[in-house]
């Protein structure tokens, strides 16, 4: 009864204090782990054909940086578009990407998140 009496204080206004708005998840995440639950991580696979594929994750990943999330992956190049700076963002399974991008002004692509749109090759 306690854990649930610190879950409403938290999305109670009490005098002096405002109320904490959260996302669904983040309250039923700490309903859950209020009271014991696991709560378990949700994978999703996705198939790359040969060639150049437009994806994104529709999940977000545990760790977003890109050497990381195509570990064990048979790819040559990861590219995403920086509207905001208008370059491209490039990643080299090489590992040539500083140097490569540098020269041909280009930014690194250093992490993923889901719902963002990238190429891979």
């Amino acid at each position: 009864m306690e854990r649930w009496l610190f879950i409403q204080k938290l999305f109670k206004e009490e005098e002096g204090m405002k109320s904490i708005k959260l996302p669904f998840v983040v309250f039923l995440s700490l309903f859950l782990i209020a009271f014991g639950a696991q709560v378990q991580a949700a994978t999703k696979s996705i198939q790359l054909a040969p060639g150049w594929n437009l994806i994104n994750f529709p999940i977000q990943p545990t760790n977003t940086q890109v050497s990381q999330l195509f570990n064990g992956i048979d790819y040559i190049s990861v590219w995403s578009w920086d509207a905001e700076n208008m370059k491209w963002n490039v990643y080299l399974a090489s590992g040539d990407t500083a140097a490569y991008a540098e020269a041909k002004g280009f930014n690194v692509l250093e992490n993923i998140d889901a719902g963002e749109g990238f190429w891979i090759n």
